[in-house]
């Protein structure tokens, strides 16, 4: 394993995929940038991140753009109704496990 480690975490990050839920994360609005650094600070690594003002993604193709600051926690390309909270986005992902 020592002479291979890059191979082993990247099989272990595989297997987390695997084990736990999926998530894309989508964080759009005019702070999108901070929010989505802040939420970086969680340990949530069966997560892909995405966000800035405007987003232009499969998933959030039919969703409009606001001001406002919204969180979209999606799996399978299936979305739950955004949330400009981050306690509460981090709520809807420990829910989803």
């Amino acid at each position: 394993i020592s002479d291979y480690l890059p191979a082993y975490s990247n099989w272990g990050m595989l297997a987390i995929n695997f084990i736990n839920n999926y998530f894309e994360i989508a964080v759009l609005g005019d702070d999108a940038s901070g929010k989505a650094f802040t939420m970086g600070s969680y340990y949530i690594p069966n997560a892909l991140f995405a966000g800035g003002e405007s987003l232009i993604i499969p998933m959030l193709k039919d969703k409009k753009g606001t001001k406002e600051v919204r969180i979209y926690v999606c799996q399978k390309n299936a979305c739950l109704s955004p949330t400009p909270s981050i306690q509460e986005a981090i709520e809807l992902i420990r829910n989803s496990n």
